[in-house]
């Protein structure tokens, strides 16, 4: 499992309410990669994103942008870790999230965040670290394949009593 996928799956897992087993189901689109624990009320889904930027000083770096569609809750993760992100869906005003391990958006920017993936085209990330700043733009094709599969699977909607997008 890449570093990054352990990552973001053990964030989402101290983050999220609800324990997590082995995945039940995964579907892949575009580079997006959309996970549900178990069936039935309670099923844990979850939608991250991998990517690997360069910053300007030539270095790579391995980051996700994860999103729990059942507790709402979005996080950048990665190496380096990131001190700061900035995440600017369409033309929509940007979200911003603070580490030192990783990037917690806050409830309501994480719903923002989740509601704007599911409508929007293109995602602008800049992650501010140690080892210099990234950045990044990211299709929303394959998020939008992703809740549309949870659906297919038809996994409660569960999301602090919205529904799934």
């Amino acid at each position: 499992m890449p570093a990054w996928l352990l990552l973001a799956c053990i964030v989402l897992a101290e983050i999220s309410p609800i324990g997590r087993g082995l995945a039940a189901a995964q579907f892949r689109a575009d580079d997006w990669i959309t996970e549900c624990q178990g069936g039935g009320p309670g099923a844990g889904c979850s939608i991250i994103m991998p990517f690997q930027p360069t910053s300007a000083r030539g270095a790579t770096g391995s980051f996700a942008l994860a999103v729990d569609i059942e507790s709402g809750v979005a996080a950048l993760v990665g190496r380096p870790p990131p001190l700061a992100a900035r995440l600017q869906i369409d033309k929509n005003q940007p979200l911003g999230c603070t580490g030192p391990r990783y990037c917690l958006f806050a409830a309501g920017g994480a719903s923002s965040a989740a509601s704007q993936l599911a409508a929007g085209s293109i995602a602008l990330i800049d992650i501010a670290t140690k080892a210099g700043d990234f950045h990044a733009s990211l299709s929303t094709k394959g998020y939008r394949a992703g809740l549309a599969k949870i659906r297919a699977w038809s996994y409660p909607p569960i999301g602090r009593g919205r529904p799934v997008r």
